[in-house]
């Protein structure tokens, strides 16, 4: 069976236009030439797409209406709470799941590819997929346990906390039912769940939808260039923002579980030629700074006052120096504890013929 669903411009139109009376409106519809859209014979023009019920989510899921586009429900039509109960019988789902994590994350990364230099507070549809991107992460830590164990160790957990029976029938069933093909049927089965669950993981790895930083908060950070969102992969939090500021984007909304910041590798060591590239940058901008204030100062022989320009951007200077005394030591300290003789060699290529020290 097949229920009509509207894409999120379409809803809109079409929610503007639907009544609030209770009352059932007509479902009398003709059925379109290409056969995957209704058209309603009420009057309205919004078309519908067909899904299967268990293609769609449940609206009356508070969780999935935050998360998931009104493509992803039943239109309004098909809403009332006994056509529900049919639709939830043929399979609707009404959990969270990987599939619908992973249409959360393409709907925020289609909308911010399709609005890539939209800062915050110009657009409300970018707002809104910042604001799913945030709740997704936040989703994605609290669920971390069940959602990104491997199936296998649910398994195992399973069967460990299963209490055992040693009744003389159970293991002579356990004996003749547990032949040798049927295990490797399970096994085999178990193996292609292990394997989904990874790729689901690496798709979502390489999704443009964690929220970052689109400002750094530090003027001596440097900072990669502007986005809203981007992959997992491309991202560190901010905790390692010192370190990796101008290879990685930063993670803008905290994350607690070991096991979310496992399953995106923001837990890995940080490359010594990413330390490198950090000390690097951070010299760049300080002689960037400094060149400013040699033009806007004036020469050591004029008698003339010091311009506003010129007093402002030796404060600066003088700040952004403070900061790196603190800072550049903690990379210093860092190469130290895990260089060796052939990273070193790489470390040197990254700085060669740039001052950073």
């Amino acid at each position: 069976a097949f229920f009509p669903c509207c894409d999120e411009e379409e809803l809109m139109d079409y929610d503007s236009r639907e009544t609030k009376s209770d009352e059932a409106p007509s479902t009398s519809t003709e059925t379109q030439k290409g056969g995957n859209k209704l058209k309603a014979s009420s009057g309205s023009s919004a078309p519908m797409i067909l899904k299967k019920p268990c293609e769609l989510y449940d609206p009356e899921q508070v969780e999935l209406v935050s998360l998931l586009t009104p493509s992803s429900f039943p239109c309004r039509l098909f809403q009332r709470r006994d056509i529900m109960v049919y639709l939830r019988s043929f399979g609707l789902r009404t959990v969270m799941d990987w599939p619908a994590i992973l249409i959360c994350a393409n709907s925020i990364a289609d909308t911010i590819d399709a609005n890539p230099t939209t800062k915050p507070n110009e657009n409300k549809s970018v707002d809104r997929v910042i604001k799913n991107g945030k709740n997704l992460l936040k989703f994605l830590d609290k669920s971390a346990a069940k959602l990104f164990t491997p199936p296998d160790v649910v398994a195992a957990q399973a069967k460990a906390e299963k209490p055992s029976s040693f009744s003389v029938g159970s293991i002579f069933s356990s004996i003749f039912s547990l032949d040798a093909e049927a295990e490797a049927a399970s096994e085999l089965e178990m193996s292609r769940k292990v394997m989904n669950h990874r790729l689901q993981v690496d798709k979502l790895c390489q999704i443009n939808w964690v929220p970052v930083v689109s400002q750094s908060e530090e003027e001596y950070l440097p900072i990669m260039p502007f986005r809203v969102t981007s992959k997992p992969v491309n991202c560190r939090l901010m905790a390692d923002s010192v370190l990796c500021s101008a290879t990685n984007y930063l993670v803008s909304a905290s994350v607690s579980s070991d096991m979310l910041i496992a399953a995106f590798g923001w837990n890995r060591p940080i490359p010594l030629t990413t330390i490198a590239l950090q000390l690097k940058e951070i010299g760049q901008q300080y002689l960037t700074l400094q060149r400013e204030v040699d033009s806007a100062h004036p020469s050591s022989n004029s008698s003339s006052p010091s311009s506003p320009i010129s007093n402002y951007s030796g404060k600066k200077l003088d700040h952004f120096s403070e900061r790196i005394n603190i800072i550049i030591p903690q990379l210093y300290n860092k190469l130290n504890a895990i260089i060796s003789q052939k990273e070193a060699s790489e470390v040197l290529d990254v700085l060669e013929s740039h001052p950073w020290i």
